[in-house]
């Protein structure tokens, strides 16, 4: 797995979803820390990245790079199961079907109130929250954590 989302000489960037755990962040952070030539970690738990800074004259980039990636490579292969919630094909499909319904409420919406039917307007644009609310109920666990 490649963890190292951009490298240039003297500064390496890591994103992982992983590095949003505490525990699992300051347990890289350290070990990264460690490693020979290393001059500054600028880590960011939400966005689960961490930037390295290191001296490019005395360290290769590519023997910190693999120095990285085997320091990723064994703290992550914990992580056997995701924490992200895997969807039926079934809520896949109603999913879709909101979204579609979604852009063609809101279009219709849109014509029935640039033609004055406020009637239409306003029954296209129930159908149209319907559909957002079937869209969230079903993502809710990622928008809330």
């Amino acid at each position: 797995m490649r963890y190292i989302v951009s490298s240039i000489p003297g500064r390496m960037r890591i994103r992982h979803s992983e590095l949003k755990d505490a525990r699992r962040f300051a347990r890289i952070y350290e070990a990264l820390s460690s490693l020979e030539n290393i001059r500054e970690i600028i880590g960011n738990r939400t966005s689960g990245s961490l930037l390295i800074f290191y001296d490019a004259k005395r360290t290769p980039q590519r023997k910190i790079e693999n120095d990285a990636n085997q320091i990723l490579k064994t703290e992550l292969s914990e992580t056997t199961v995701s924490r992200r919630k895997r969807y039926t094909s079934t809520t896949l499909k109603i999913n879709r079907y909101a979204k579609y319904g979604m852009y063609g409420s809101l279009g219709l919406s849109l014509l029935m109130a640039a033609i004055s039917n406020k009637r239409a307007h306003a029954v296209t644009g129930l159908i149209f929250t319907g559909c957002l609310a079937t869209h969230l109920a079903i993502h809710r666990h990622r928008l809330l954590s």
